[in-house]
């Protein structure tokens, strides 16, 4: 319906459709009617108390675990590629029981179902195919589960979107990939140089606003890039703009569009650029702020804003209060290092302490580099000064996210 009725209608269009639902939903024995509406549209619904809705909604956007499992799932449900993956795991090391379990988290399923594994859980078959850590030249942006969560959330980080992953696969990623050597495996079957490159997120993103705005009720859309990504716009590329700067893109959009069945005042504009996550509102004790989604950063040359530094300064002057307290429980990040006689040893490292712990546990092998923990601090005399506190991980557990 939403391709049908003008959205400055939607708000009391779908009204009746709602009000008929509650008011039968118990009515028929062998019916249960179901509604299915977009979250954005949803909020803006009148005519009805959308708030006693709420014990009946299940909320059904995507979760980055849900897309790296229905990523997974096509894979494993065909033999050949299946077989091609797994044995490209064993060659790079992945331990034979972590592939054994793996499996049978997959297979247990029906074929039309797909698994949502936790990152601890899902790790290493996501390093197999996407590498450790998503480095493009010197630059470093996190693991592949951080990339793709923050490139596919909407502008609020309430929802992830499906599409971008799949047009980031479709941007000749995996062609190019097959192209390279055989050494290239080490990195990731695709390598975060090829998926993370200047073209392919320039091309995905090209295709998602191209989705988004290939009905007629979102034409006017174009003109809002059309303003950003033209030397006009050039004052409003921040990943946040303020009060300010946002109504006067509003403004300046605004006059660029004519006869528009949709836009009719620049808060129709507003509304629409909300609808379809481009932009949220962000209230902070600086103000106002109003912040793109991730996938626009980096294509439309966006660049850190007043918030973004505001950001980065709150987040330094909190680690640097943070402290070590005896017995207490810490989230920590399993990471390994050499000993002095050349020995892999697994250590945690947390932002409430300068230097990694060592893990005295019963067992490390139920935890692999990269795992994010839970642990229990604990401290005794350090041999080396007696008058300083050696620190230490214990009781690690696996943090499910």
């Amino acid at each position: 319906m939403d391709t049908c009725i003008n959205p400055l209608r939607w708000n009391k269009a779908v009204s009746p459709l709602i009000n008929y639902w509650r008011n039968n939903c118990e009515s028929f024995s062998n019916i249960t009617p179901k509604i299915f509406v977009r979250t954005d549209l949803f909020k803006q619904i009148e005519g009805t108390n959308t708030a006693r809705l709420e014990n009946s909604i299940i909320h059904i956007e995507w979760s980055i675990g849900e897309v790296f499992g229905f990523f997974f799932k096509l894979i494993f449900s065909n033999k050949n590629a299946s077989e091609a993956y797994w044995a490209i795991a064993k060659k790079v090391g992945i331990d034979s029981n972590y592939i054994k379990n793996t499996k049978a988290s997959f297979t247990k399923f029906p074929q039309n179902q797909f698994k949502d594994l936790s990152i601890a859980q899902m790790k290493l078959i996501i390093e197999v195919f996407f590498g450790k850590i998503v480095k493009v030249g010197v630059i470093t942006l996190g693991s592949p589960w951080e990339y793709f969560e923050k490139e596919l959330s909407n502008a609020d980080n309430t929802a992830i979107s499906l599409r971008p992953f799949i047009n980031t696969l479709n941007s000749n990623a995996v062609d190019k990939a097959l192209a390279k050597t055989e050494r290239y495996v080490q990195n990731g079957i695709i390598s975060s140089e090829i998926y993370a490159s200047k073209s392919v997120r320039e091309d995905t993103t090209e295709k998602y606003f191209a989705d988004l705005t290939q009905d007629a009720f979102s034409k006017d859309l174009l003109r809002f890039k059309e303003v950003i990504r033209t030397s006009v716009g050039e004052k409003y590329r921040y990943k946040a703009l303020t009060e300010s700067q946002f109504e006067e893109l509003i403004s300046i959009t605004f006059e660029r569009i004519v006869e528009s069945p949709v836009v009719k005042a620049p808060d129709d504009l507003k509304r629409l650029i909300f609808a379809n996550g481009i932009m949220a509102e962000k209230i902070t004790t600086k103000g106002r702020y109003y912040r793109f989604a991730p996938i626009y950063w980096y294509s439309w040359g966006l660049v850190n804003s007043a918030l973004e530094k505001e950001e980065k300064k709150k987040t330094s002057k909190i680690e640097m209060v943070k402290e070590l307290k005896d017995g207490q429980t810490y989230i920590g990040q399993v990471i390994e290092v050499k000993d002095y006689h050349g020995r892999i040893r697994k250590r945690v490292k947390c932002a409430n302490y300068h230097r990694s712990l060592e893990i005295r546990d019963d067992s490390q092998s139920e935890y692999y580099e990269g795992d994010i923990v839970l642990f229990t601090a604990q401290k005794e005399a350090n041999r080396k000064d007696p008058s300083m506190s050696f620190w230490y991980a214990t009781n690690i557990q696996i943090k499910e996210s």
